[in-house]
């Protein structure tokens, strides 16, 4: 950053000293993680979506933070809380128990005899399930950042890039998922995950 550069944070203006100030607040005594989930660049602006957890299996909550550029030096930087889109109520949960690694808050948004398919494996009941989000949920810390929701005919199909601590070696950046729900009465009877290769 250029010395007379300003971070705003919460409307708040930052220059020099303060910077740094806001910097050692913000990575706190706890271990904090930070996972890039996506990155849009324009004339002079880049807005990077990132993932922000504290401890272990922190919450993590979704930040864009926006960089305004003067020739390829950062003149000024501002942090606002994502927004994800409009989503059923099952699948926001689902989403937001996925990004904070919420086991339980994750498992009671399925009937107790739902179906996961997840790259053409089934995973059919709640115990099933349970082993499935340990391992690939929990276990690989998995960050979902929606990109868009398509409502059809009571379906959700939602389009995520998808982080975590699992063998990338192979596969893209952006990893891109698509996330088919079913739902029943407020509830996942059926969750479908692929990768497409058609593309977004």
């Amino acid at each position: 950053m250029e010395n007379n550069s300003v971070l705003v944070d919460a409307g708040r203006e930052l220059r020099g000293d303060e910077r740094a100030v806001w910097l050692r607040t913000f990575l706190g005594r706890e271990a904090v993680q930070i996972h890039p989930i996506s990155c849009w660049r324009g004339k002079g602006i880049v807005v990077l979506t990132v993932l922000v957890r504290r401890g272990a299996l922190g919450e993590g909550r979704p930040f864009d933070w926006i960089f305004h550029l003067d020739d390829e030096r950062i003149e000024r930087m501002s942090i606002e809380l994502h927004q994800l889109p409009e989503l059923p109520h099952p699948v926001d949960t689902f989403v937001r128990a996925t990004n904070s690694g919420d086991l339980e808050v994750l498992l009671d948004t399925f009937v107790d005899d739902a179906l996961v398919n997840d790259q053409l494996c089934d995973h059919w009941g709640k115990e099933a399930i349970r082993e499935w989000v340990l391992r690939d949920i929990v276990g690989e810390q998995l960050a979902i950042q929606v990109v868009s929701n398509v409502d059809h005919y009571g379906h959700c199909i939602l389009t995520a890039h998808v982080q975590g601590n699992f063998d990338g070696r192979g596969l893209p950046e952006p990893l891109v998922l698509v996330f088919y729900f079913s739902m029943h009465r407020d509830k996942i009877v059926q969750l479908i995950i692929l990768r497409n290769l058609s593309g977004t």
